[in-house]
């Protein structure tokens, strides 16, 4: 395997380095999972995300995660690694999904999956059957983003923002959806129920943004979508 090339900061400033979840097991004796563990292989691509960051010259000093299980197995050995302390973040869940397909046979839950695929683009608003709807989860995913980066100053002027000079590096730990509703929202896109399909990231990957000057203004730049250098062929999944 080739070593896994740097993560790179071309000058100070503000990023924000966005981490999927690792392989998470929804499966169980052919039984849905709603709140996974990770897999055997999901510890291992945990552990060699976890060498890669501990490699950085300029480390993280703030590390956020959703309240799942296999994000806080995937938070564990990044904290340990960059020696910083993880914060829950209730609302970087992922969208929620029916609370009856825990226990389920897992082939009848992935039949309904792959029938909603097919619905007409305005019924993607409503979510999952029996879940979440997605204007909900785009909006409290968005907000607490917003707050995040208020509280060190920066404030949405769409469609750049306005801050403050500061050098400072942020992971989030959190999931496919989260991650590419807060990356959409960063770079200005309106907003799509199918933000899934729109960014496409794998387990254990770094989706890596910039905060830098342009037009009096500051504005998120997108540097790295869905790394995985650090991870060998087999290991890639999603």
């Amino acid at each position: 395997m080739l070593a896994a090339r740097p993560i790179h900061r071309d000058i100070p400033g503000v990023e924000l380095l966005l981490i999927r979840h690792a392989q998470p097991a929804w499966v169980v004796d052919g039984k849905s999972e709603l709140d996974p563990r990770l897999t055997e292989l999901g510890h291992r691509q945990t552990e060699k995300l976890a060498h890669r960051l501990a490699s950085l010259k300029d480390k993280p000093t703030t590390l956020l995660m959703s309240p799942t299980t296999r994000t806080r197995q995937t938070a564990g050995p990044l904290a340990q690694a960059l020696g910083v302390a993880p914060q829950t973040v209730d609302e970087l869940r992922e969208i929620e999904m029916n609370p009856d397909w825990a226990g389920q046979p897992a082939e009848a839950v992935g039949t309904t999956l792959r029938a909603i695929k097919g619905r007409p683009p305005d019924e993607w608003w409503t979510g999952l059957p029996g879940g979440e709807p997605y204007q909900t989860f785009h909006e409290r995913v968005v907000r607490e983003l917003e707050d995040i980066l208020r509280a060190r100053g920066f404030e949405p002027a769409p469609p750049l923002w306005s801050g403050p000079e500061r050098d400072e590096r942020l992971v989030f730990v959190t999931h496919g959806g989260t991650n590419a509703v807060l990356l959409g929202h960063l770079l200005g896109l309106p907003a799509v129920p199918w933000a899934w399909e729109r960014f496409v990231t794998r387990h254990a990957s770094v989706t890596r943004l910039r905060l830098g000057p342009l037009m009096g203004g500051l504005m998120f730049g997108l540097r790295e979508l869905s790394d995985v250098d650090h991870l060998e062929g087999k290991e890639r999944t999603r």
